[in-house]
């Protein structure tokens, strides 16, 4: 973009151009390269030479002359460019340099300040680090609500780690130990009373476990007693089944006897049959016995036993003429 021509003032700054011929030169009086290219303005008059003389070459390029003479004003001018771009960025590359040497300067100030503050404040710190000490001391016994004796005798340590002599608490030595030693009355304080709590404990624990031994014993007592129990009612019922099982089978015995045995007659024979029914037991049970060895041989005969029976029952009523049975 070209620079637009500004009315000139007065600058000792300022640059001048010197056209030498083959080259253009400049000079100025200015001696700082910065403060010669921090402003713009000291390179207006310069440019505006060049304007001039570059804009009022006549020089037809159909010729050799004119076709030589704009190729020397354009080398004159790259020439000039590079020049002033070089020393430019020469002024730049310093200026970037500067910010970096300022905050050496700047860090070097800081840091040698701010240890001579160290060395100067170093007595306070020390006795505030002290205080600060006794703060924490006197704020370890909190720690130790709601411990266990394992975690109070821990909290007494804590407090036994701050125990130093009396050079390193210098002018606070009597307050740390005052301190010291009320943290520790208090977390012995605790300290008791969580032994307690644990021993209260533990023999409830015991109570506890005793009862439960005790209630397991009569729970396993009362159990056995029930299967006892249970195995005598079980038995009973057995015996019960068997006995009814035999009761059922004598009964049916006796009915098959009855069968063979009662027999009637008619009116006639009523009497007899009133009167054996009062023969003795021994005598019954010999009737019952003749009457089934008959029936065994009888189907030893080749009867079978649908037969033998009715044939016994026949003889024993009657009905078989001439045969009878002699008991």
């Amino acid at each position: 973009m070209e620079t637009e021509e500004v009315m000139e003032e007065k600058n000792p700054n300022a640059l001048v151009l010197i056209d030498e011929g083959k080259q253009f030169a400049v000079k100025t009086d200015c001696m700082d390269p910065e403060a010669l290219f921090l402003d713009k303005k000291n390179f207006v008059p310069m440019l505006n030479q060049v304007k001039k003389i570059a804009r009022g070459l006549v020089a037809d390029v159909h010729t050799e002359e004119g076709f030589k003479a704009r190729k020397a004003m354009n080398a004159k001018l790259a020439k000039l460019k590079t020049a002033i771009e070089d020393r430019g960025a020469q002024v730049a590359k310093e200026l970037k340099a500067k910010p970096k040497r300022v905050d050496e300067t700047r860090r070097l100030v800081k840091e040698t300040l701010e240890m001579l503050q160290k060395e100067v404040m170093a007595p306070i710190r020390e006795i505030e680090a002290r205080q600060q000490e006794i703060v924490e001391i006197s704020n370890i016994p909190a720690t130790a609500i709601g411990c266990n004796s394992e975690g109070c005798r821990q909290v007494l340590e804590a407090i036994e780690a701050h125990v130093h002599d009396a050079k390193y608490w210098d002018e606070s030595y009597q307050e740390a130990m005052d301190a010291i030693n009320d943290a520790r009355r208090q977390v012995n304080g605790i300290l008791a009373s969580a032994e307690k709590q644990e021993a209260e404990k533990a023999e409830l624990e015991r109570l506890r476990a005793s009862q439960a031994d005790f209630e397991k014993a009569a729970r396993e007592k009362a159990e056995a007693e029930k299967r006892e129990t249970e195995e005598k009612l079980r038995k009973a019922q057995e015996e019960a089944e068997t006995a009814k099982r035999e009761a059922e089978a004598a009964k049916r015995e006796a009915a098959e006897a009855q069968k063979l045995t009662n027999v009637d007659f008619g009116e006639a024979d009523a009497k007899a049959t009133r009167e054996a029914m009062l023969f003795p037991d021994d005598e019954r049970q010999y009737r019952r016995m003749a009457n089934r060895e008959a029936l065994e041989d009888l189907m030893n005969y080749g009867l079978d036993e649908a037969a033998a029976k009715q044939l016994v029952t026949d003889i024993v009523h009657g009905k078989v003429r001439h045969v009878r049975f002699v008991y």
